[in-house]
């Protein structure tokens, strides 16, 4: 795994120290990576989209995308609202969702299609306790 960046419920950055002592919010640097890369590609309308629409339909005035990202902005460096806030979870990179495309997944599939195999290899008792061979396969 990458670097971290930690901050506090409300917003400021700490170091590493600080997550021993106090609940801490922990980001990948790959994963503020990969987003700025994406808005660079793609633009900045999908993210700005929900705000502008909502001030539309709260206020029937159009937000320009300057407006919309200042209000996110304001929004967000207000810390992290009560209501997202999961202590337990909120601290951690959990290593088997971070592999990059979907690896996990892959691995439980293979996995999963060996096991089958093998179980499906293993000789059956009958009812009268013998031993079945598995059958072979017509040709």
């Amino acid at each position: 795994m990458g670097k971290e960046v930690r901050y506090n419920y409300e917003g400021k950055e700490v170091g590493a120290i600080a997550k021993a002592f106090k609940h801490v919010v922990v980001l990948q640097q790959d994963w503020i990576d990969t987003v700025n890369s994406t808005l660079a590609e793609q633009g900045f309308s999908a993210l700005l989209k929900a705000v502008k629409h909502w001030v539309r339909e709260g206020h029937s005035e159009e937000l320009t995308d300057a407006q919309a990202w200042l209000l996110l902005h304001h929004l967000t460096n207000n810390g992290v609202p009560y209501a997202l806030r999961d202590t337990s979870a909120d601290e951690k990179v959990n290593p088997a969702k971070y592999v990059a495309g979907g690896a996990a997944t892959a691995l439980d599939a293979t996995i999963g299609a060996a096991v089958k195999t093998v179980v499906e290899a293993i000789p059956k008792k009958n009812s009268v306790g013998e031993s079945e061979e598995p059958s072979e396969p017509n040709a």
